[in-house]
């Protein structure tokens, strides 16, 4: 493979488009390179110049192709999957596969935290709406021994990040306090975290098996990302739910159907409720232009590690 990359490197007109890029070319039309081909070129490029790469594919599948293709050439920390399914199915269960959206929040603090790195994302994937980077990075949290926390305001946080209070912690997402013990288990780590706290110090923080709940070994630091995507004062959601209703109200004066009125009601009137009590409903990325006013899309010139 490393020579297959080193023949197509020095093709004259490849050998041009490094040299501007060296230069420091933001933009350049490239055709002709197909399948693994795109990879090894990006792959090239990628360690000379050790810039960020944006690749947008058409669709999830090839997105994840070049995915696999390039962890084959460059360190697999430096390749950024942002995965998106374009299916009608996964557009109204956005958000519920808690591996994916571990993997969304993951790439992400990765795009705001650094400059290097190659993104991948699929053309669906540039309409998605998101927080703004300020809001999504008020919501990580770095805990280590020594630090203090007022429990009451820490539980606060861990709740306005996505996270659900729980007995027991056994998956990922969830939290739980018991006297001066905050086991929290973010969806990006393979075991949850126990803070033990004198007072209002951490006193240490172990790994423990969510199954056993067993300590398992002191770590020097908890990187607490996120357990949500989307981020909302209730202020922002009864707005966003004022929004809703006015849509709603209008919609079911133009539909004639009974039987659609009855569909309509059963998919939206309880949201709406919920969204005007300052509630946030569980498929709650179907009203993320709503609330996420002053961000967004991608499909107004926005991207994902805006700044």
């Amino acid at each position: 493979m490393k020579q297959l990359q080193e023949l197509l490197l020095a093709i004259p007109e490849i050998k041009t488009v490094r040299e501007r890029f060296r230069d420091g070319v933001n933009a350049q039309l490239i055709t002709g390179l197909m399948n693994s081909g795109k990879a090894l070129f990006v792959a090239g490029i990628y360690q000379e110049t050790k810039r960020r790469f944006v690749l947008v594919t058409h669709n999830m599948f090839q997105a994840q192709k070049l995915y696999d293709d390039l962890i084959e050439l460059v360190p697999e920390e430096d390749v950024m999957l942002y995965p998106v399914d374009e299916t009608l199915a996964a557009e109204l269960s956005y958000g519920a596969s808690p591996e994916l959206r571990a993997t969304r929040i993951e790439t992400r603090h990765r795009l705001l935290t650094t400059d290097d790195g190659i993104l991948i994302i699929p053309l669906v994937g540039l309409r998605r709406y998101v927080p703004d980077a300020q809001t999504f990075l008020s919501h990580v949290k770095q805990v280590k021994p020594g630090d203090i926390l007022s429990i009451p305001d820490f539980v606060q946080d861990l709740v306005d990040a996505g996270y659900e209070r729980t007995a027991t912690v056994t998956t990922p997402g969830e939290f739980a306090v018991r006297g001066s013990i905050i086991d929290i288990y973010p969806l990006t780590v393979e075991r949850p975290y126990r803070l033990d706290l004198f007072d209002e110090e951490v006193d240490s923080i172990y790994t423990f098996d969510a199954e056993t709940q067993r300590s398992l070994g002191v770590v020097a630091e908890a990187c607490l990302m996120p357990a949500a995507e989307h981020f909302a004062t209730k202020d922002q959601l009864k707005d966003a739910g004022e929004k809703v209703r006015r849509l709603y109200e209008a919609t079911k004066e133009r539909v004639q159907s009974t039987e659609v009125l009855a569909a309509l009601e059963e998919g939206i009137a309880y949201d709406v409720e919920l969204l005007e009590n300052g509630d946030q409903p569980k498929q709650f990325a179907k009203y993320a232009s709503l609330v996420h006013v002053d961000v967004t899309s991608r499909r107004d010139g926005q991207c994902l590690d805006r700044r």
